[in-house]
């Protein structure tokens, strides 16, 4: 609790400085709740006054930082995530084995329609979703100034982009 106040002292009452002894003086505003008045309180009252200040100011930040950045420590945690070695590594393996599957495409050349034509259109858009997520999770980790100074998101970007559209073109073309 707030230790206690002292009266009130009016500013036409002279005091002298060894009459306040060690004290704590509070002075507030003419026009505010408190009207101008001034308030002393002793060493021990201060200590314990100040406290509490701390204290309900660190409990009022919690809460507006809890408030206010739900997003912030999500992003955060996905930045954290995002750069870990093992995530990045991750990546590598899937951007590798996204290659050795257009290799083997390309070398096989399955016929339309036939099933291995389907694995690997099966994978492709297992690959495409997979880099899209990648592109989404790094668009929230970079957010908004950062997203746009990236030429790395911007190249991301076109590629998960045209593999995104050859998919839905071939799904509504047949």
């Amino acid at each position: 609790g707030v230790g206690s106040l002292g009266r009130s002292v009016p500013k036409d009452m002279e005091i002298e400085s060894q009459d306040l002894g060690n004290c704590f003086e509070i002075l507030t505003v003419t026009g505010g709740f408190n009207a101008g008045r001034t308030y002393f309180l002793s060493d021990d009252d201060a200590e314990t006054w100040i406290h509490d200040i701390v204290k309900q100011r660190m409990i009022a930040k919690r809460k507006i930082y809890q408030r206010r950045s739900i997003f912030l420590r999500l992003q955060r945690l996905l930045q954290k995530t995002y750069r870990h070695s093992f995530t990045e590594a991750l990546f590598a393996v899937f951007i590798l084995l996204n290659f050795f599957a257009n290799i083997m495409e390309a070398e096989l050349l399955p016929l339309k329609g036939s099933s291995e034509d389907e694995i690997f259109r099966v994978l492709e858009l297992i690959f495409t979703s997979i880099f899209a997520f990648e592109l989404v999770w790094q668009a929230i980790t970079l957010w908004f100034w950062q997203l746009f100074r990236a030429p790395i998101f911007w190249a991301d970007a076109a590629v998960v982009s045209v593999s995104i559209a050859a998919a839905v073109r071939e799904d509504l073309l047949g």
